[in-house]
C-alpha cells in the first residue's frame, strides 16, 4: 500500500493529518500480524525437527540401554545362584 503524506504546517509546528496516521497505523499492525504468524511457524518448524531428533536418539539408543539393561540382569543372576 503505498499513500502519499502532505506536510502543513500550524503555528511553526509540522504535522502529518490524522488520515496518514490511521493508515500508517494499519500498515505497522497488518505488518506485525505477519510477523506473528511467521514466529509461530517459526515454533513450529524448530519444535518438530527437535522431536524428531529426539525420536531417533531415543530409538537408537534404547537398543544400546536395553542389551545393557540384559547385561547387568544376567550379571545378578549369576551373582544369585553362586551363592
Amino acid at each position: 500500500m503505498v499513500f502519499k503524506l502532505k506536510r502543513s504546517t500550524r503555528k511553526g509546528r509540522s504535522y502529518f493529518g490524522i488520515k496518514a496516521a490511521v493508515m500508517a497505523l494499519e500498515v505497522t499492525m497488518k505488518t506485525r500480524k505477519n510477523e506473528k504468524g511467521q514466529g509461530v511457524m517459526e515454533y513450529l518448524i524448530l519444535t518438530s525437527l527437535i522431536g524428531i531428533v529426539c525420536i531417533v536418539a531415543v530409538k537408537d539408543f534404547g537398543q544400546v540401554i536395553r542389551e545393557r539393561i540384559k547385561d547387568v540382569q544376567q550379571e545378578i543372576v549369576k551373582n544369585i545362584r553362586s551363592k
